[in-house]
Order: C-alpha cells, then structure tokens, then sequence
C-alpha cells in the first residue's frame, strides 16, 4: 500500500510495516529534462550515487534571477572537481514556454518537467518551499521558505541543508549587490555533503 501525508510518502509491507521511500523511488517516472529540451528517461540511473538538491524558484522572480547565475557558478564548479552532486529545478513559473526560457539561464542541471505539475506541488508542500502567491492555494502547508531556495537533501529526502547562500552578506552594498563567495567558500559550504 502507497500513501502520501503533507507532502512525505510511505509504502506500507505485507505486515503493515511503514517505510519512508527514497528521493530516487519517488522521482522515478518523472521526466526530467535538460536546458535544450532533451528528457531523462532512467531517474534512478541520473540521481544515482549523488547528493540531490532541489532549486525552488522562477523565472519571473527577480530575487531568482539574482540567485541563479551565483548557483550555475556552484554548479559548475563542482562539476569540475567532480562532486557526485545534481540539482532538480523545481520551477514556479506559470508556463512550461516561461519555464523553459528561464532555464536556459541555468547550470545543465536537471528540471522536473513542467508536465510533472502534482509532483512539484508535493515537492513544494514536503518542503514548505513556496512563492508568497501561492500562501493560499498551498494551504494548510506551512511556508517556510519561499523562493530561491536551494534545499540539499539525503537519500530519504531529510534535509541537510535548507536555503543555501552563495553570496557574501558581510560585503553587501545593496540587495542587488551581494558579492558572490569564493570558490574555496563555496568548496567548503559543500564539503559536509560529501563522504
């Protein structure tokens, strides 16, 4: 037996036994995709071994587009020292065509599809991660972060590391201008992730 209550999901055994699911078993079926539009058809074999972050946010969000050329930077710096890390986009945008050209901005992370909308209405509510707007539509849910966030998670979905800041508050001169940390800052902020 499957259920889901507040956004977690359990499978129950021949004896009744719960079990928390995996990141990897509930996102298999998914489509992922990628900036040019191709899809991901093995989940498991993409997300497998890996420390998996959610990025929360949308293409009309102005503090959004501040954010997300400092996390394509996280990204890829990561990517070059060979982290076994990948990030599932989480869009809020109210489009597929919106989503998709925001997306071109992005890292070559992944996207859960715009066409996975009662998966990413479930991400949201488990993670309390959502835009101000959506306060009612969302409710009972308790928000606790709205958007960006990036939220890094363990293979059960806890989460290890909730609204990630990858610039420096200590220098900032305005909210436009936060200075992007370091990439021995950034290198550091990962390192628990990783065994």
């Amino acid at each position: 037996i499957n259920a889901e209550y507040m956004g977690f999901f359990f499978t129950f055994d021949s004896n009744f036994t719960v079990r928390r699911k995996t990141m990897a078993f509930l996102l298999n079926g998914a489509t992922l995709v990628r900036r040019d539009g191709s899809t991901i058809v093995d989940t498991s074999a993409a997300l497998a071994n890996k420390v998996l972050a959610f990025y929360f946010a949308a293409q009309w969000c102005p503090d959004c587009r501040i954010y997300t050329p400092r996390l394509k930077r996280f990204y890829e710096l990561l990517s070059a020292r060979s982290k076994p890390f990948e990030i599932v986009f989480v869009s809020s945008d109210s489009s597929e065509e919106e989503m998709m050209t925001g997306f071109q901005n992005h890292a070559d992370y992944l996207a859960l599809s715009y066409t996975n909308a009662e998966l990413a209405t479930s991400l949201r509510a488990r993670y309390g991660t959502f835009p101000r707007r959506d306060v009612e539509r969302m409710s009972p849910v308790e928000r606790i972060s709205g958007i960006p966030t990036l939220l890094v998670v363990d293979p059960s979905g806890e989460v290890i590391q909730r609204e990630v800041e990858l610039a420096d508050p200590q220098t900032m001169v305005s909210e436009e201008d936060y200075p992007d940390i370091s990439a021995d800052q950034m290198l550091e902020l990962a390192s628990s992730w990783f065994p």
